[in-house]
């Protein structure tokens, strides 16, 4: 597994050294890191958003927005997260979301499933860990993982 990404990149929230730590540490190597932008900002007409993360590839720019609960589910918040999305793909970003729950307990989907959006990128490709996962890791908190 490459080094702990999450000391390399800025994380603004616990979700993102989660993320940081259980999906981008096993997806990728420490090369990614000049590519990861953390709250970068997008301008769409008079909005400005703040991604999560920025992953920009030679022809690939992947939005990472991750998602908890608690922001995240309310009827006002599920249709502005819809228009926020759709302005974002209006800018030729391609928007890949993780909510917490799928971090925390489908770690080794979340890692596939950005793989596969890495790979799709030439630049990035070059960072994808060949063995992402040598055993089922379930993350027990920000300090460790236990695995089987």
């Amino acid at each position: 597994m490459s080094v702990g990404l999450e000391s390399l990149v800025p994380a603004d929230s616990y979700l993102e050294e989660a993320f940081l730590r259980w999906v981008l540490t096993p997806a990728a190597d420490a090369g990614i890191v000049q590519r990861v932008h953390s709250q970068y900002p997008v301008t769409v007409q008079e909005r400005t958003y703040r991604l999560d993360y920025l992953i920009a590839g030679e022809t690939l720019q992947l939005a990472i927005e991750l998602d908890g609960f608690a922001f995240h589910s309310d009827r006002a918040a599920f249709t502005y997260d819809r228009l926020r999305q759709n302005d974002l793909a209006a800018t030729g970003l391609t928007v890949l979301r993780f909510s917490y729950d799928a971090v925390r307990t489908d770690t080794a989907r979340c890692v596939a499933q950005l793989q596969a959006m890495l790979r799709l990128d030439p630049l990035l490709a070059l960072s994808v860990t060949a063995r992402p996962m040598g055993a089922r890791c379930v993350p027990l908190n920000l300090r460790g993982t236990r695995c089987r």
